[in-house]
């Protein structure tokens, strides 16, 4: 009976490290290459054509994986607040440099937040 416990104990345990390992593959690998850059290209071409709301959908799809989702976030905060959406502006820009605080747009997110 201990055995089949075991046993169990270790069959979860290895399909939840195969389960892991996959999340990590996907989630580093096969997102951090052309879907991501993509995404983030599409997102900077409806930016600079002034589509604010869908540029800020587009930035937040941005893996948080890669390495361009600090600048996606403080996109996301500068679209929000050309769409007067300073509570939303302001949560971007807090969540930036909380989480990337080395960042050099983390500088500017906490400027951003006293205007």
């Amino acid at each position: 009976m201990e055995v089949l416990k075991y046993l169990k104990a270790v069959a979860v345990g290895f399909l939840g490290i195969v389960a892991l390992a996959l999340l990590v593959y996907f989630g580093i690998f096969y997102n951090l290459t052309e879907k991501t850059d993509k995404v983030y290209s599409a997102a900077i071409v409806d930016f600079n054509k002034g589509n604010w709301q869908n540029s800020y959908y587009l930035f937040s799809k941005v893996s948080y994986f890669s390495p361009l989702k600090p600048m996606a976030i403080y996109h996301r905060g500068e679209c929000a607040q050309r769409l007067d959406d300073k509570a939303s502006a302001i949560k971007q820009y807090t969540f930036l440099f909380k989480n990337y605080p080395k960042n050099p747009l983390s500088i500017r997110a906490r400027r951003c937040i006293w205007l």
